[in-house]
């Protein structure tokens, strides 16, 4: 690893980990306050002009998010981001150069959701939030997205937001009026809701030769913070000793009565979901903690779409798709511009390899 490389990782540990809980007096909950302040400095408000887009704030049913219209309409597929941060952190603006790196060769709408986050709203506001936007694009309640077509949906997102896009696809396929709503749905590094933490992607992360933000203590709480319970110590170790993709909790414990909760943890979804979900790609960092769970995931997928259709399988074998970056840790995508354009450019070539767009 190069040496700038190496005081980079030192300067992100320091800022996203280590200050924010001296200045919280390591106090999970302050610390968090102060990593969301931080990472949402920015005016979300700010419209602005690039070359080829025009970028304002809309409201969709109640919900904040960020509209990307395009100069020149060039494909009618519309994508629907949410963004990620741990439910906690960031916010749709901080995502405006890694989604005009996808579409900005596409010419097509982006609605980005800025869902409120935890801790000042618990789970599952910010999944009502995400859905609520999704019924409001699909019934054109908002003036902007009367000529907008609604033919080639794909929703996507990264880490809490991969997360959110899991649980809103199941919801859609379940659901008689939207099943056919969404095409398809990529999800970048998710966090998919295994609650096994000492799966062998969690136990090597002291081992990983490049820095990844997201370390199994800050995981346990963010899911906490979501979950609206106390992120202390002794509930933090409690998510740290979980073994088990279901989890592994007393009957006493409060997680126990949402760790089968598949709005929190997709990855439990029975093959009857799964094998009608729409088509996928699933982008791994090869350097994180829920690399597995995003393998695990995508491979359920992928055997419930084949038990659906076995005798059409070799049409199906390329339906659900993954492509693990072998240099790239979780969350890269905000902090290294050369990681953006690579995870974008994967992605605008899957949706015109899959004909959502040309």
């Amino acid at each position: 690893m190069s040496f700038i490389r190496k005081v980079a990782d030192l300067l992100i540990k320091f800022f996203s980990l280590i200050l924010p809980n001296i200045l919280g007096l390591y106090n999970a909950e302050r610390a968090m306050m102060i990593r969301q302040f931080a990472t949402t400095l920015g005016n979300s408000k700010k419209s602005k002009n690039t070359n080829n887009y025009f970028i304002s704030n809309i409201d969709i049913n109640n919900v904040a998010c960020r509209f990307y219209k395009p100069k020149n309409i060039k494909n009618d597929c519309l994508i629907i981001y949410i963004h990620g941060g741990g439910w906690c952190t960031f916010n749709a603006r901080m995502y405006d150069h890694f989604i005009e790196n996808i579409i900005k060769n596409l010419n097509c709408y982006c609605i980005s959701i800025d869902y409120t986050l935890s801790p000042k709203k618990k789970f599952p506001y910010a999944i009502e939030e995400c859905w609520n936007v999704i019924e409001g694009i699909a019934s054109k309640n908002n003036e902007i997205l009367k000529d907008i077509s609604t033919n080639n949906v794909i929703v996507m997102g990264d880490s809490a937001g991969g997360n959110m896009t899991a649980v809103i696809t199941q919801k859609a396929s379940k659901h008689e009026k939207y099943k056919n709503f969404i095409n398809g749905h990529v999800l970048i590094y998710p966090y998919l809701g295994s609650w096994d933490f000492n799966s062998e992607s969690f136990n090597n992360y002291n081992k990983y030769p490049l820095f990844s933000v997201l370390s199994p203590r800050l995981m346990a709480e963010f899911i906490l913070i979501y979950l609206g319970e106390t992120a202390n110590n002794e509930n933090v170790k409690k998510i740290l000793e979980s073994d088990s993709i279901t989890g592994n909790f007393d009957s006493n414990n409060n997680l126990k009565n949402v760790a089968q909760n598949t709005e929190i943890s997709p990855i439990l979804a029975d093959e009857n979901i799964l094998e009608n979900l729409p088509k996928s790609l699933t982008i791994i960092a090869n350097y994180d903690i829920l690399k597995d769970q995003g393998i695990i995931y995508y491979e359920k997928m992928k055997n419930s779409r084949k038990s659906f259709n076995s005798e059409n399988e070799i049409n199906i074998e390329n339906f659900h798709e993954i492509h693990i970056f072998e240099s790239l840790t979780h969350g890269e995508i905000n902090i290294s511009k050369t990681a953006s354009k690579h995870v974008a450019s994967l992605i605008t070539n899957w949706l015109i390899k899959n004909n959502f767009a040309k």
